[in-house]
């Protein structure tokens, strides 16, 4: 494989998931650095489209990985979409990182195709939270803002009077939520199934610590592994193609009916799933970019021809 010169879109080089990524595309020779997209300037005109950073023209970048916060949404989505109309090869496309990121559209297009998520529902008024609540059988609900990550701004609701202040204080200041049906019987518990291409590469348990209800590793839950049924193979990987994603974390509850799609994440991290899963997932991904890169540049040349 040629050497590719990377860019990898962050604000943290020196976390675990983008040092892993970066160590191993190094090891696999590649040239791969550090791109602050938030200090990224971009210019747009007649054969003029470019991304400077730094002071210094970005053109030479063969791919890029985006690995973007969600406080910054909205410019971290047009620089991807700037680099993208550069004919720059992105891990994750700008679209698909989108739906994603915004948590109802994610729903809408699973629901869509038919696939199984938690009861939800959603409105821009708080004359209709009753309405919402017992929509999803009453109390407890949980409720979780549209743009969020890592289990932060998501709140269970154990009362109906808790229910209706909550969702009214996140509309009192003009914040959109989703209001879900709580599954009670997956007691804390989740899956994630890390995918890159269409293949499931690993999995792991997840398990909410003691007192609370969000199983997510960062906010002090344990894992463990776990062997996934086929349903869960079927779903976890249909959500990841519905989405458009190339390398995504889809997390999955049990529920009395089936497994449930809670949520599919566009920069999933590595640390807990490597450890956990004992797969070395960042050399999974560098693989898959090889192989993809190549067909997306031959792609390019047929549109040429």
């Amino acid at each position: 494989m040629k050497k590719l010169k990377i860019g990898i879109l962050c604000l943290k080089p020196e976390n675990y998931s983008n040092g892993r990524l970066m160590e191993q595309f190094r090891l696999r020779g590649h040239e791969i650095e550090h791109i602050d997209y938030t200090k990224c300037d971009l210019y747009v005109g007649k054969d003029a489209t470019d991304v400077f950073y730094e002071g210094r023209s970005l053109k030479y970048l063969d791919a890029i990985i985006p690995r973007v916060a969600i406080e910054h949404n909205f410019y971290a989505l047009a620089v991807v979409r700037h680099f993208e109309a550069m004919n720059c090869y992105s891990l994750n496309g700008s679209i698909a990182i989108g739906r994603a990121r915004d948590k109802l559209r994610s729903l809408q297009i699973l629901a869509q195709h038919n696939l199984p998520i938690p009861k939800s529902a959603i409105s821009n008024s708080t004359l209709n939270s009753q309405q919402l609540i017992d929509s999803l059988n009453g109390a407890p609900i949980v409720i979780k803002l549209i743009e969020g990550m890592q289990g932060k701004g998501t709140v269970l609701a154990e009362t109906n009077q808790a229910a209706v202040s909550v969702v009214e204080a996140f509309s009192a200041i003009k914040t959109n939520l989703i209001v879900q049906e709580y599954i009670a019987e997956s007691k804390g518990k989740d899956i994630r199934v890390f995918v890159v291409g269409n293949e499931i590469i690993a999995c792991m348990q997840r398990e909410a610590k003691e007192g609370d209800f969000r199983s997510n590793l960062h906010r002090g839950g344990k894992s463990s592994k776990v062997k996934l049924t086929a349903v869960e193979k079927k779903i976890a990987l249909a959500a990841v193609k519905q989405l458009k994603l190339e390398v995504a974390g889809v997390d999955l509850i049990s529920s009395n009916e089936g497994p449930l799609i809670l949520e599919v994440n566009s920069s999933p991290g590595l640390e807990g799933i490597e450890k956990t899963s004992e797969v070395n997932v960042a050399d999974k991904i560098v693989s898959f970019l090889e192989k993809d890169i190549a067909k997306f540049r031959k792609s390019k040349v047929k549109e040429q021809i």
